[in-house]
C-alpha cells in the first residue's frame, strides 16, 4: 500500500522514528571519535604515528568504500541496511572493551575495527539520506533537512562535551561500550519503522552482473553528477569546503592551544557557542528559504562560513580579544555553514534520480573525502612548513574558493523545484 500524505509528513512515526535513529546513532560515531583514540593511548600506548592512523581511519574507510557500497545501498532496501549498519557497529565496538579487559586488544586490531566502521558509518549515513525523500514529500524536503540539521548540531554539541568527561569518568573502554549501546538504542528504532520501499534486484541477482556491470554501478554516480550543472557545481564546492575545513581542523587546536595558549575549558566553552550557532542556523534555514531562493541563501551561507575563518589568525594573545574573535568565528561561521548544507542537501535529493541517490550522494561524498586527506596533509605540510598560523590563511583561502564556484556557477541562481 503506497504511503499517504498523512504518511509521509514530519509528524509520521516513520520520520520521527528514524530521525531519533540518526540522532542516536550520530552521538555513537562522535563519541567513539573521542574515546577510541583514548583508547590507544592510554591503554595500548599507541605511538604518534598510529594515533594519527587511527585519526584518519573513519575518512580512509569513507574514501575507499563509499562508490563501492553505493550501488547495493541503492537497490537494497534503506532501513534493512541502516539497521544491518548498526547491529554490526554494536558487536565491533563491543569487543574493544572486551578485549581491552581480556588482554588481546592490540593496536592493529583497533585500527580494523576503525576501518570497519567507517564504512558501516558512510553506509549509514548514505542509507539514511537516500530513505528520506521517500518518508517525507518533497516539499516538504527543506524542513526535514532543517530539523535534521538542528538535531545534529545538538547532538554533535553534547557528544564532544560529553566524550571526554564519559572517558574520564568511566576509562575509556567503557565509554567505547556506552557507544556500542547507543548503536543498539538506534537499530531497535529503525526496527519499529515500516516504510514502503521499492526493492530492485540486487547486482548479484542480476543476469548482467560482472566486473563490467558492476564498474558501471559504481561510477553511475559520478556520471550523473558531471552531466548535471547544479550537481557538478556542488561536487566542486564541496572539495573546496571539505579540504579548507579539514586543513583548518588540523591546525586549528594546535593554533589556540598551543601557540596562543587558551585553556580547555575556555575553548570548550566557545565551541559550544559554535553548536549553538549551527542550530539556530538549521532554524533559520527554513524560515529564509520562505524569502529567498536556494543560490543566494547558499552563497550567502558559505561566504560567511568562510570569511569567519580568517578571524581566528589573526588573534595574538589569550585575552578578551582573542577570545572575542573565536567566538565572532564560531557564531557567524558554524550557522552559515548550516545554511548552506541544508540547501545542499535538499539540492542532492531533489535533483537526483530517486533510485540512484544514494550512488549521485557516494559519488559527492567521495570527491569530499579525498579533499579531506589532502587537506590533512596539506596542513600538516604547511603547518610544519611556516606554522599554524598560516596553514589556517591558506585553509581558509581554500574554503573560500567555494564562494567562486556558487558565483561562477548556476548555484548562484538555483531554487529548489
Amino acid at each position: 500500500m503506497p504511503p499517504t500524505a498523512a504518511s509521509r509528513s514530519l509528524s509520521a512515526s516513520a520520520f520521527r522514528l528514524v530521525f531519533a535513529a540518526d540522532m542516536v546513532s550520530l552521538f555513537g560515531s562522535l563519541v567513539s571519535r573521542v574515546a577510541l583514540p583514548f583508547v590507544a593511548i592510554l591503554f595500548l600506548q599507541a605511538r604518534p604515528f598510529e594515533v594519527a592512523l587511527l585519526s584518519v581511519a573513519d575518512i580512509v574507510a569513507g574514501f575507499a568504500s563509499a562508490l563501492l557500497i553505493a550501488p547495493w545501498i541503492d537497490r537494497w532496501p534503506k532501513r534493512r541496511t541502516m539497521l544491518c549498519a548498526d547491529v554490526a557497529r554494536a558487536a565491533l565496538l563491543a569487543a574493544v572493551p572486551l578485549g581491552a579487559w581480556a588482554g588481546w586488544l592490540a593496536m592493529p586490531g583497533l585500527l580494523a575495527i576503525a576501518l570497519v566502521c567507517g564504512v558501516l558509518n558512510i553506509g549509514f549515513e548514505l542509507a539514511y539520506s537516500a530513505l528520506l525523500p521517500r518518508l517525507v514529500d518533497r516539499d516538504q524536503l527543506l524542513a526535514a533537512n532543517s530539523r535534521i540539521a538542528a538535531g545534529q548540531a545538538v547532538v554533535e554539541t553534547a557528544s564532544f562535551g560529553l566524550g571526554g568527561w564519559l572517558v574520564q569518568w568511566l576509562t575509556a573502554p567503557v565509554a567505547v561500550w556506552a557507544d556500542a549501546l547507543s548503536y543498539v538504542g538506534s537499530a531497535l528504532l529503525i526496527w519499529r519503522v515500516r516504510v514502503d520501499e521499492d526493492r530492485a534486484a540486487s547486482p548479484a541477482d542480476s543476469a548482467s552482473s560482472g566486473a563490467a556491470a558492476w564498474l558501471a554501478e559504481t561510477l553511475a554516480g559520478l556520471a550523473i553528477v558531471r552531466r548535471d550543472p547544479v550537481l557538478r557545481a556542488l561536487a566542486a564546492v564541496e572539495f573546496c569546503v571539505a579540504g579548507g575545513f579539514q586543513m583548518y581542523g588540523a591546525m586549528f587546536l594546535l593554533f589556540v592551544a598551543r601557540d596562543i595558549g587558551f585553556a580547555p575549558g575556555v575553548l570548550g566553552m566557545i565551541f559550544a557557542l559554535g553548536g549553538l550557532s549551527s542550530f539556530a542556523g538549521a532554524l533559520l534555514a527554513e524560515r529564509l528559504a520562505r524569502r529567498a531562493s536556494a543560490g543566494p541563501l547558499m552563497m550567502g551561507g558559505l561566504a560567511l562560513a568562510t570569511l569567519a575563518m580568517f578571524l581566528p589568525p589573526l588573534v595574538v594573545g589569550a585575552g578578551v580579544a582573542g577570545a572575542a574573535l573565536l567566538i565572532a568565528q564560531q557564531l557567524v561561521g558554524d550557522g552559515g555553514h548550516t545554511v548552506y548544507l541544508v540547501n545542499d542537501n535538499v539540492l542532492r535529493q531533489s535533483r537526483a534520480p530517486k533510485q540512484a541517490l544514494a550512488r549521485v550522494n557516494a559519488g559527492i561524498r567521495f570527491i569530499g573525502l579525498a579533499a579531506m586527506l589532502l587537506g590533512a596533509l596539506a596542513g600538516a605540510l604547511v603547518g610544519e612548513a611556516w606554522g599554524a598560523r598560516s596553514a589556517l590563511l591558506v585553509a581558509a583561502a581554500w574554503a573560500s574558493l567555494g564562494v567562486v564556484v556558487v558565483l561562477s556557477s548556476r548555484l548562484r541562481s538555483v531554487a529548489i523545484a
